[in-house]
């Protein structure tokens, strides 16, 4: 899988990355990709879109929330927590998984000929969103050798501290850090060691 040979990072933008294991890329794709995206995931979470490819599924893979399973006045789209491979199952998925200003990225960080492992659509519903544990990706693809992925994530919504985004903590791509076992479906994590003074509270 190949790019358009043009590299959208800037040189400060790949050393930031290799610095901190992360970067946020403003603007990626335009307004009318990302509305077409969002239809298409609505469409996924409604159940009106059902896979294309010849994989012998009815309807994608996906993870409920504990909290709303067997509860029927809970509306589909509010029960699911994650559908997974969504690229190897829906065309439209695989050519936004491929896209050029998102492979083109990828390259600028990886290098050249990569390959497309998967996809997930995390979801994190209003109100029954269950709690993802600071993890590092590899403690869950310990398959992958040599480890050299990147994951890429587009925001469908704004993802702000107040609604429960996504937190970094810069550095520790550098070496894998220890996880246990949590109970629930994201049940692979690590807490990280904080000093908070009497009287506070802090959450993530």
């Amino acid at each position: 899988m190949e790019g358009s040979n043009e590299m959208k990072l800037t040189p400060e933008q790949v050393n930031s990355f290799h610095e901190n294991g992360f970067l946020v890329v403003p603007d990626l794709l335009s307004p009318e990709q990302l509305e077409e995206l969002r239809h298409m995931t609505d469409a996924v979470l409604d159940g009106r879109l059902k896979p294309d490819a010849d994989t012998g599924r009815d309807d994608f893979e996906l993870q409920f929330e504990p909290g709303t399973i067997g509860k029927d006045d809970i509306p589909r789209r509010e029960k699911i927590r994650v559908a997974f491979h969504l690229c190897h199952n829906h065309s439209y998925f695989w050519n936004h998984a491929t896209r050029p200003e998102i492979v083109d990225v990828v390259e600028s960080l990886l290098g050249r000929h990569i390959k497309l492992y998967t996809d997930q659509m995390f979801v994190k519903p209003a109100h029954h969103g269950s709690e993802v544990p600071f993890h590092q990706d590899h403690a869950y693809w310990t398959q992958v050798e040599p480890y050299n992925m990147i994951s890429c994530w587009v925001a469908l919504d704004d993802a702000t501290v107040e609604n429960g985004c996504v937190h970094m903590i810069p550095g520790t791509h550098r070496s894998l850090v220890p996880h246990r076992e949590f109970g629930g479906n994201q049940n692979t994590g690590w807490r990280k060691r904080m000093s908070i003074p009497a009287g506070k509270s802090r959450s993530n």
